[in-house]
């Protein structure tokens, strides 16, 4: 079952607009409207919303996904660019590699990012 739509409080929906100049944080277009980066509709926490233009937000709603969650919500915290960019992506798969390590997240899943990695190689 869909999960209903909230909207985000004003004060903070206020507070992530002026945090990117009420522009798409991905291509800089307006008009923007709310993205839950965990899909949650409920979660309407500050670091959990970004501003999307209609096309950029339809884009991360499909099943490719333009950024994926993970990397969408590196970028919502640090907004460096260069996490958009195609070439940051083995150094993202890296940290993702070595945060699992460092997690202590079984041994399953560590494989299973190495992999991963190893295969960009």
């Amino acid at each position: 079952m869909a999960k209903r739509r909230v909207r985000p409080p004003a004060a903070v929906w206020e507070r992530v607009l002026r945090e990117f100049r009420r522009r798409c944080a991905l291509c800089g277009g307006e008009p923007v409207e709310a993205h839950h980066i965990d899909e949650d509709p409920g979660h309407n926490e500050p670091l959990n919303l970004i501003p999307l233009c209609p096309t950029c937000h339809s884009l991360q709603h499909e099943a490719g996904r333009a950024v994926g969650c993970e990397k969408l919500r590196l970028f919502r915290c640090r907004k460096l660019r260069a996490i958009l960019d195609p070439r940051f992506h083995p150094l993202f798969l890296r940290l993702r590699l070595l945060e699992a390590v460092g997690l202590g997240t079984d041994a399953g899943t560590i494989a299973a990012a190495a992999t991963e990695l190893v295969g960009l190689m």
